[in-house]
């Protein structure tokens, strides 16, 4: 798993703790300050790698209620991309690594 900088640039890889770990603060920073777009992108984050982690349940749970509180913008990016990644893990499919990038 590669993260970026602010700017863009590649920075040395990080272990999945650290990873699930800072995905849970930008999740719980979102719902803080009642950013659904936020929350749902750092969701979407946080479900591709429970999913490389076998943890394709709790993936699905945590995403499913977070792109279940949108009523509108189905045609955004995100929005676009949650929808695939919850129809791969409802089918336990893998999601393509390279398809979406978040």
């Amino acid at each position: 798993m590669i993260l970026l900088h602010p700017g863009g640039q590649p920075r040395e890889p990080v272990d999945r703790q650290e990873s699930e770990a800072r995905f849970h603060k930008a999740v719980a920073v979102a719902r803080q300050q009642s950013a659904k777009s936020l929350e749902l992108r750092a969701t979407l984050s946080l479900a591709r790698l429970w999913q490389e982690q076998d943890k394709t349940e709790a993936a699905r749970q945590q995403l499913a209620a977070i792109y279940g509180f949108f009523t509108e913008g189905f045609d955004t990016a995100d929005s676009l991309v949650a929808e695939d990644v919850l129809s791969h893990l409802e089918h336990d499919r893998v999601f393509p690594e390279n398809r979406f990038f978040y």
